[in-house]
């Protein structure tokens, strides 16, 4: 390999590094809680507002299936739907607007929450 071409993957790791610090810094300040998943529905990230109101670790969270951590459900559905709508996310590829669900968090108390649901390509297809 050249020089020219090391120098070259050197500058596009900086700026690969750049770009995860700050979105790192960006979700990490955010005010509401975020989390996100990779194709399978397996948390890939969670900031500290996620944390504080799930009360799990992102650490803790990381590689989990995020349905099986939270049992997201629709908060009219009855409690044993099997109506995932993070599923619905990943499955159909729309996103899902301002939703009311229920969540269950590592207390294991339900809580009324708002979701909302983004699909974005990942490297191994769509996530959320």
């Amino acid at each position: 390999m050249s020089a020219k071409d090391q120098a070259y993957i050197r500058a596009l790791e900086t700026e690969l590094a750049t770009e995860r610090a700050h979105l790192r810094a960006l979700r990490e300040t955010l005010a509401v809680d975020t989390c996100t998943v990779d194709p399978r529905g397996r948390v890939v990230a969670l900031n500290p507002a996620g944390e504080r109101l799930l009360g799990w670790s992102e650490v803790a969270c990381l590689g989990k299936g995020l349905h099986q951590l939270i049992q997201c459900r629709l908060e009219q559905a009855p409690p044993d739907a099997a109506v995932c709508p993070l599923t619905q996310v990943l499955g159909s590829g729309e996103s899902l607007w301002p939703t009311r669900v229920i969540i269950c968090c590592r207390d294991g108390a339900f809580r009324p929450v708002e979701l909302q649901g983004i699909p974005f390509q990942h490297r191994d297809g769509l996530g959320a």
